[in-house]
């Protein structure tokens, strides 16, 4: 499974078992028509980049969605934009996976309530947590 992140996440992107990992800032022109499925989780990759990264007939598929993307979603061609519901049971099995210690969060930064807004403002900005996920607890 191939996978992009920045070049500070490659090692733990890696150890997840990525192979192999992408530099977000690679030139993708290597990468031409290589895959069947470009899944764009972040909701950042430009539409012809990834149309580029497809092979004929392959999928890309989008869950961060825009009246744009819902548009070209709708229009023939090999783009998908998704929205998701929350699942109870889902949510409920992923908490007890965490209790139990199954899953391998990497966290960045933990930030109380009160410095929310300056930390989202930060990585709305182009500074993100490095290492891994900004976490905010209650004060």
């Amino acid at each position: 499974m191939t996978g992009s992140c920045r070049a500070a996440s490659a090692p733990q992107a890696a150890e997840l078992g990525v192979d192999p990992v992408v530099d977000f800032t690679v030139d993708p022109t290597p990468l031409a028509h290589r895959f069947d499925v470009v899944f764009d989780t972040v909701g950042s990759l430009p539409f012809p980049t990834a149309r580029l990264l497809i092979r004929p007939g392959g999928r890309i598929i989008d869950i961060v969605p825009t009246p744009r993307k819902f548009l070209r979603s709708a229009l023939p061609g090999p783009y998908s934009a998704f929205m998701g519901k929350a699942n109870v049971a889902d949510l409920e099995e992923v908490a007890e996976a965490a209790e139990r210690g199954e899953l391998d969060v990497a966290i960045g930064r933990v930030v109380p309530l009160t410095d929310a807004v300056a930390a989202l403002t930060e990585m709305e900005t182009g500074s993100r947590p490095v290492g891994g996920k900004l976490v905010v607890v209650p004060d």
